[in-house]
């Protein structure tokens, strides 16, 4: 996650400090200036460099940190079209008829199998599902999911896959206590609901080279928002958004997975991980793959690091970053818990399936609420 101080150190790095202070009617904290934050957080090139030593009308020195100021009028708004160099796929899914069924406010950033994480903070990742089997045994929790919007669960094809889905649960922190409390706060709301149908990507393989490893659940209810622990996540729905570089990026995953006591937590975990390049992605995973044969990592991302990784019982959960959605810095989900090594927190990374690829899918099978 890109922190306040993270982005100051970027401004004094690039020698805004070293520039006379512009005049202008609206200077402005950067951070309070959604396209100059946009192009902190998503462009560290020359041209960004060049604009924020232009744009620079001093620094309030009144906290403990000093922060930059700009003029945020010199900044390109962050509601300008993608350049029509975008794809024919982009366009389509840029105009596509269901785009309006995704949720404008979602992914909310509320705080500043996962192995090597920590425990989530009581409401901060209110988009995370629960998803249900039968089992002989009776419904088990055995994967995880996103709220996309009141009707639409977002998870990976092999938790739908000749399975029996029992429901989905949704405002679920703690699976063991009937009450959910943090620091004096507590809540008992939680929602299971059932489902009505299952979409299966028609071309999703399974191992040993996973390929289209997504679905999506209609829920029969539709879920019910305005609760702190119930929100969506918002999805790379521009075409701007789908173009973010991730490599190198360090992104955030939650589940109740296994972790590394080799046993599911009952509280939702968070873990930062690196995301890796399309290169190790794919030497890694395709190593012994036949001469000619696709490219099994096309669509799909790689992430982690030694001891920090997502692990089987957060198959089809979200990994996000932050980036500007609507003018504002949001969680969207970039990709969904796909499959990995045999041992989690290995050094091989886990490998989720790249949203960003399969966005015309999810809106071509989403239907009204």
């Amino acid at each position: 996650m890109y922190t306040f101080i993270a982005l100051s150190a970027f401004l004094v790095t690039i020698g805004v400090t070293l520039v006379q202070s512009q005049v202008c009617s609206d200077c402005m904290h950067y951070d309070k200036c959604p396209p100059a934050l946009y192009l902190a957080i998503n462009k560290r090139d020359q041209a960004t460099t060049q604009l924020f030593k232009l744009a620079s009308c001093g620094f309030d020195r009144s906290t403990r940190r000093i922060i930059p100021k700009v003029c945020c009028s010199r900044f390109p708004s962050t509601e300008q079209k993608v350049p029509a160099t975008g794809t024919t796929e982009d366009t389509r899914i840029d105009n596509h008829p269901n785009l309006n069924l995704l949720a404008t406010a979602c992914g909310d950033i509320k705080g500043p199998r996962i192995v090597g994480g920590k425990k989530a903070d009581l409401f901060e990742y209110p988009w995370m599902a629960l998803i249900s089997h039968n089992t002989r045994d009776g419904f088990a929790f055995k994967c995880g999911g996103s709220i996309i919007n009141k009707r639409y669960v977002l998870t990976a094809a092999h938790c739908v896959y000749n399975k029996s889905i029992a429901g989905v649960r949704v405002g679920e922190y703690n699976i063991d206590e009937e009450y959910d409390c943090q620091d004096g706060t507590c809540t008992n709301y939680i929602q299971d609901v059932p489902v009505e149908k299952s979409i299966v990507h028609k071309d999703y393989h399974g191992l040993p080279r996973v390929v289209n490893d997504i679905a999506l659940l209609r829920v029969g209810v539709p879920i019910e928002f305005g609760h702190p622990n119930v929100d969506p996540i918002c999805l790379p729905k521009t075409a701007q958004l789908r173009s973010k570089p991730l490599a190198n990026e360090q992104a955030t995953v939650t589940g109740w997975g296994i972790t590394e006591n080799g046993r599911d937590s009952p509280i939702l975990l968070e873990v930062s991980i690196p995301i890796k390049t399309a290169e190790e992605c794919s030497s890694l995973y395709n190593r012994y793959a036949k001469p000619g044969a696709p490219d099994a990592t096309e669509n799909q991302l790689c992430a982690g690091t030694y001891n920090k990784d997502s692990c089987n019982g957060d198959s089809g959960g979200p990994l996000i970053l932050p980036a500007m959605y609507n003018n504002v810095n949001r969680f969207v989900q970039y990709g969904l818990v796909s499959h990995g090594p045999g041992r989690c927190g290995s050094d091989f990374p886990g490998v989720y399936t790249d949203v960003t690829k399969f966005m015309g899918w999810i809106l071509d099978n989403m239907e009204p609420l």
